[in-house]
């Protein structure tokens, strides 16, 4: 499946040094102290994405983020967006994306599509559905926001002690069927929403009502028809109308039996007017033979008659024109002429005969064609005829023809009000419900043992061992010796466990198990709550943790935020990591500093890292 990665990130303000930073594919480590800017990059990659949230302090003065991306559907494609705008303006190569795109479905003027839209394209997933939100599958449109935010463990989550994936209860359903669409392309499609008690109650009560009314309507109607039957006919005139209707019968059956008739007729015709043409061709073609052949054969005899008058005059042995004696007497044309003769003579037979052949089979297409030309005509006008007499029995039926439709009439209300009375007896039923969604369960079922083997994998690598890790599907988070890790783990643990769940997560939606491959998976700083003591014993987890995501970080794209007073003794260049480090000690005449130039420490850095 498609998938894309991030190139440059670009910060860009009126009378402004833009604020760059590039990405290669794989592992990206940007690192550094406290208030630099560094959570401001992560912020800014998921405003392009389509995040509500403003991305940095406003008061920087900068307006414009800008990202280049590379993509294998699109190629290479630029996404700008404006900082309290709620569109975002996509460049490329390919025209087609290129436009105005909204950052919510709520708006639709003026707007070349949806964002989401546009960046599940990018993956090769469909557009403007919807999944599940609740169990009882009410629904809502599939948000790219959405599974980014899945593979965006920013700075406020990564020491969360409950699951970092489904990071709301009251969105758990929505998130995992957003996971479960990812993984097989199932979103529950046609299923119906289950209701409420109250909107059940409510229905059951406009369910009555409209039979109440339905019913009402159709009573007095057939009471009206009754009343109009009764006042039409006597005994006398029901028999006439009989008789009448009854030979109207026959002739409407006649009618159709010539009608059906015209029709294979109708469908025979044109075959045999085709083959006609067809055989006129072929015997045309054959008298041209023909012709063809007895002009050879007198070329044949006329030059046989040469040969022989020539072979009846004397030997000549003398040349004429040097006097000298011949030694070669001229070849004889004879025995040539003759077997040529006879090819022709035994090819001209065969001609002749297909001739007659074509001839027999044009007389009988001939002859059915006229036979079913004159019934054509006969039965145009027999059906003529019996339309007359029809139409003049028309006036006699109109008083019987009013009383059957009114019977008809009765029949389909008696019909409506037996529906009626068993859908009045459905609805008092405690009819139960179908099974709600549970997403969840898929995924179980999807995944199996795949996730508590990846997990096993790293911890290992890390040299965890505060114990064995499993994954439970339920709380869709690791349990460490079957306990929660709310229940047993600190800050640092839970960062550290919860950026191995997130690099679980990443792997096996980088791999061929799962449908879709979003391919990308951003964590700010993994290594929170470490800083207590750099130089511990948890100093082989960290240098664990990142040496794991240097190995996985495989096809796609991973980038780590983290503080450089944390971070574990690996040597990143020389290891051919991407390193940016943003040093706050570096500042020009004491104003700027960090991912940003010219931001003034001296204002409020809100959200700042």
């Amino acid at each position: 499946m498609p998938s894309f990665s991030i190139e440059e990130l670009r910060i860009k303000g009126p009378e402004k040094e833009d604020a760059v930073i590039g990405f290669s594919d794989g592992f990206n480590l940007i690192c550094g102290w406290s208030q630099t800017g560094k959570t401001w990059i992560l912020k800014s990659i998921y405003y392009l994405f389509g995040s509500e949230g403003r991305p940095f302090n406003s008061r920087t003065g900068y307006t414009t983020v800008e990202g280049t991306f590379n993509t294998d559907l699109y190629g290479k494609i630029v996404v700008t967006r404006n900082i309290n705008e709620d569109v975002a303006v996509v460049f490329g190569a390919d025209e087609s994306i290129a436009g105005i795109y909204a950052t919510n479905f709520k708006k639709k003027k003026d707007v070349f599509g949806h964002l989401d839209n546009f960046w599940l394209s990018v993956i090769g997933a469909e557009e403007n559905i919807k999944v599940p939100k609740n169990g009882r599958y009410e629904r809502r449109h599939l948000s790219w926001t959405n599974i980014a935010s899945i593979f965006f463990i920013d700075e406020h989550e990564v020491a969360e002690p409950k699951s970092v994936i489904f990071k709301r209860n009251k969105t758990e359903t929505y998130d995992a069927a957003t996971l479960l669409y990812l993984l097989n392309g199932e979103y529950a499609k046609g299923e119906e929403k289950i209701l409420s008690k109250g909107e059940k109650r409510a229905s059951k009560k406009s369910l009555e009502e409209y039979f109440d009314e339905e019913e009402g309507v159709l009573i007095a109607e057939r009471s009206e028809c009754r009343e109009r039957i009764k006042n039409l006919l006597t005994d006398d005139s029901n028999a006439a109308a009989k008789d009448v209707s009854d030979e109207m019968s026959l002739m409407q059956q006649e009618i159709d039996m010539l009608v059906d008739e015209r029709k294979t007729i109708e469908t025979e015709l044109p075959a045999l007017r085709k083959e006609r043409i067809d055989l006129e061709l072929k015997i045309d073609r054959d008298e041209k033979l023909i012709s063809e052949y007895k002009a050879d054969l007198q070329r044949m005899d006329f030059i046989s008659q040469g040969e022989q008058a020539a072979a009846s005059l004397p030997e000549n042995t003398t040349c004429p024109f040097c006097g000298g004696t011949l030694h070669e007497i001229p070849e004889s044309f004879t025995e040539g002429i003759r077997e040529e003769s006879k090819r022709i003579v035994a090819e001209l037979g065969v001609i002749v005969e297909a001739q007659e052949v074509s001839l027999r089979q044009q007389k009988a297409v001939e002859d059915r064609i006229f036979v079913l030309e004159e019934r054509e005509a006969e039965i145009k006008e027999r059906i003529d005829e019996r339309a007359i007499d029809l139409s003049d029995f028309d006036s006699s039926l109109a008083v019987f023809g009013e009383r059957v439709s009114l019977e008809g009439r009765m029949r389909f209300i008696n019909e409506k009000l037996e529906d009626i009375a068993a859908r009045r007896k459905n609805l008092k039923k405690d009819n139960p419900d179908k099974a709600e969604f549970r997403p969840k369960i898929a995924i179980e079922n999807y995944v199996g043992e795949d996730f508590d083997e990846l997990l096993v994998e790293m911890l290992d690598e890390c040299n965890f061992t505060d114990g064995i890790p499993s994954w439970d599907f339920t709380k869709f988070d690791i349990m460490i010796d079957g306990i929660p890790k709310s229940d047993d783990q600190g800050k640092g643990r839970c960062s550290f466990l919860n950026s191995i769940v997130g690099l679980m997560l990443y792997r096996y939606f980088n791999s061929s198990s799962a449908l879709y491959h979003p391919g990308f998976l951003i964590i700010d700083t993994p290594l929170l709550g470490f800083d207590e003591n750099p130089e511990g014993e948890d100093r082989y987890l960290r240098e664990g943790l990142y040496k794991c995501l240097m190995k996985y970080a495989g096809d796609g794209q991973v980038i780590v935020v983290d503080n450089i007073k944390v971070l574990p003794k690996i040597n990143f260049i020389e290891k051919g990591v991407p390193l940016t480090l943003f040093d706050k000690d570096k500042v020009e005449g004491g104003t700027s500093y960090g991912f940003i130039p010219n931001f003034k420490k001296d204002i409020d850095k809100e959200g700042m890292d």
